[in-house]
């Protein structure tokens, strides 16, 4: 709040100033209605403070200001100066009525707007959204999301004989579902869980294992050999001479992973 309040001060006397000399201009001159006029202004960007700074917050979402977002902010910043002018003229014929029981010796629509300075307020507007605008920790844009390393574990724990083991993902070359339960395959034992196959496959959060049949998921890098026959489906020799096989849906993904891997 307090480079908000370096602000409202900064308009205070950018307005006190330029309505002086307008009033020296006209030969005219009443700091009391300067005052009063400065005073509302200050009270109205208050006021209007926090709406302002959810209303940014809330066009400002991608962490950008679109040209669709700055010509609503340029129409928001015209409206509020008007209303400003219209609420300080109020707020100075409500208090010269009730401290001094008259009006003001110069007011009238003309004057009050340029001793107030609409330009002085436009300013105030946009210093306060420049400092929402700099001030709002954004979230992240896509791209920048899609640069962010994604946490790829590098064991799993399984259950084997009541017994919590760590399994090495690199150590796993294929799992097979049946009925509530997988079977996850490794070089020295089998071990069975009971989860979906789609559901472990998210858990293992790796590239290299992918779904090769709607009951059986590969670890890309055990494949050695991939025989597809006439119909698009076809085996998968692995390093350990298992045979897997694969149907024609996954064989896009296979073979991308394939020539991305250079296997």
């Amino acid at each position: 709040m307090k480079k908000e309040l370096l602000l409202f001060g900064l308009v205070l006397t950018i307005n006190l100033t330029l309505g002086y000399l307008y009033q020296i201009s006209n030969g005219i001159i009443c700091f009391t209605e300067l005052s009063f006029l400065a005073v509302g202004g200050i009270l109205f960007w208050a006021a209007l403070y926090r709406p302002l700074k959810r209303l940014t917050r809330k066009m400002v979402g991608t962490g950008s200001l679109s040209s669709k977002n700055l010509l609503g902010l340029s129409g928001i910043g015209l409206l509020t100066s008007v209303l400003n002018l219209f609420f300080c003229q109020i707020f100075l014929i409500a208090g010269f009525g009730f401290l001094f029981n008259c009006e003001s010796p110069s007011f009238n629509t003309l004057t009050a707007s340029l001793t107030n300075n609409v330009a002085g307020n436009l300013f105030c507007f946009v210093a306060l959204i420049a400092t929402f605008v700099k001030d709002k920790e954004l979230p992240l844009s896509k791209p920048e999301r899609e640069q962010v390393p994604a946490i790829v574990p590098k064991y799993i724990l399984l259950q084997h004989q009541n017994a919590s083991v760590r399994v090495w993902l690199d150590s796993i070359s294929h799992a097979t579902v049946s009925h509530n339960a997988i079977t996850i395959h490794t070089k020295e034992r089998r071990y069975v869980k009971y989860q979906s196959l789609k559901a472990f496959q998210q858990e293992l959060s790796c590239t290299q294992f992918l779904r090769v049949h709607r009951s059986t998921l590969v670890n890309m890098d055990h494949v050695l050999e991939m025989h597809p026959n006439g119909n698009g489906d076809g085996t998968l020799l692995l390093k350990n001479q298992e045979t897997i096989r694969f149907s024609r849906a996954y064989k896009a993904a296979m073979l991308k992973h394939l020539q991305q891997t250079e296997i």
